[in-house]
Parts: C-alpha cells; sequence; structure tokens
C-alpha cells in the first residue's frame, strides 16, 4: 500500500512538472494579464522605473502612461496559423490557443497608443524618420512585403528590437510556430544587435518561477543563428 501511494505521489510530480515545462500552468489570458500586472511588472512606489517596449516610456504603475499588455507574437498571428477562427472564437474553442496565449514570455508593456498601431502588423526598417508619435521612435508604413499578415509594417525603436526578436522565436520554437522567411532574416540581425538587457533577464527569471519555463533565446542568444 506504502508502495502505491510513494509511486502515485511521483507520478503526480512528473506530471506537474511536464505540465509546468509546456506551459499549463497559466491556463488562458485573462489570468496571464493578472499575473503579469501583480507579479512580473507590479507597482512601485520605489527604485528604478520599468520601461514600456515601444517608446521607451519609464513608468512605475501601468497608470502612470495608460500601459496595455502587448503580445510581441501577435494574437492573430497564431489564431490564423491554428485555424481556429478569430481570437475570440479561439479562446473559447481551442484549447491549444489558450496556453499561447497566456505564455508571459510573449507579454511586455506597452503604451495604449503604441500598442494600438502595432496592431498584428509585422517588423521592417522604414526608411526616413517620420514617427507615429511625438518622443516614439516609432515608425509605420505600407507593407511592400510579400507574406505579411496586415498591409502595414512597423519600425520598432532600436533599444526594443532585440527584445522583439528573442520573444517571437521563443514563442515560434516553444509552439512549433511559422515565422515569415523575410522576417526571419530581419530579426536574427535584430537578436545580434540589440544584446539581452538586464529587464530581459530580470523578466526570464521571474517567468521561470511563475509558469516553469525559460526564454533560452535569452539564456543564450547564440542558439538563434544556430536554430534558425
Amino acid at each position: 500500500m506504502k508502495a502505491l501511494i510513494a509511486f502515485a505521489l511521483f507520478a503526480a510530480m512528473i506530471a506537474a512538472a511536464g505540465a509546468a515545462a509546456d506551459q499549463t500552468v497559466i491556463k488562458n489570458y485573462n489570468k496571464a494579464r493578472g499575473i503579469f500586472w501583480k507579479q512580473v511588472y507590479p507597482d512601485k512606489t520605489t527604485g528604478a522605473s520599468y520601461s514600456d517596449l515601444y517608446c521607451g516610456f519609464d513608468f512605475q504603475s501601468r497608470d502612470d502612461v495608460e500601459m496595455q499588455v502587448e503580445h510581441t507574437f501577435p494574437a492573430n498571428w497564431f489564431a490564423t496559423e491554428l485555424g481556429c477562427g478569430t481570437r475570440k472564437a479561439c479562446q473559447k474553442n481551442s484549447p491549444r490557443f489558450n496556453p499561447i496565449e497566456a505564455d508571459l514570455h510573449n507579454l511586455w508593456p506597452a503604451a495604449a497608443d503604441a500598442n494600438k498601431e502595432r496592431s498584428n502588423h509585422s517588423f521592417a526598417i522604414i526608411s526616413g524618420e517620420d514617427w507615429v508619435f511625438e518622443d516614439c521612435d516609432m515608425e509605420k508604413a505600407a507593407s511592400t512585403f510579400d507574406g505579411t499578415p496586415t498591409k502595414s509594417v512597423i519600425e520598432p525603436r532600436p533599444t526594443a528590437r532585440g527584445n522583439l526578436a528573442r520573444s517571437i522565436f521563443y514563442m515560434a520554437h516553444e509552439y512549433d510556430l511559422t515565422i515569415e522567411a523575410r522576417l526571419v532574416t530581419l530579426l536574427k540581425q535584430w537578436n545580434e544587435s540589440d544584446k539581452v538587457s538586464k529587464d530581459e533577464k530580470r523578466r526570464n527569471d521571474l517567468i521561470e518561477g511563475i509558469q516553469g519555463t525559460r526564454n533560452r533565446y535569452i539564456d543564450d542568444p547564440q542558439l538563434v543563428d544556430s536554430e534558425w
């Protein structure tokens, strides 16, 4: 009897470990969003400010500059790939969609206006410096590339490019998702030019403790070149 109980406990531990490794701790985006603001970017009264992804605006509370949660690998991209319909339909009908949408490694704070402009557009280098907003180094233009998910592309500020690249590569690797070939080449360049930041390392450690997975490309950026 004791042996059976011990075996059951061991099996439960293995199952829990496997669940964490497969990112099943956070079941949906609503729960992830709550964890994001309470544990990954909790309100501060002292210490260094956080920085939003696209504009670099400093904030200590998400209400300071009206921060929202940005999916670097847009939910519409993997909804289309999974073939489960609209985002709302996927949330309701696709068990695979929900943990992908809830993965904290893909979520970043972004000023509301910048988040809206990014939408589900792909990235590119855009000629000139015609910023979408004052004090925000973000450009937007019509896409001239085949295979982009929308008719526009976005150029993010240089210090956000590596963060974006490593998050997108992580999502594609973790969930067997595809990235347009042109974008792979660009993201590899960004991974090289914009090195891993202190905040990426902070997030990676925190998120491991929450959902049981790490972003391998933050731990070892050279994997991008060997795997992509």
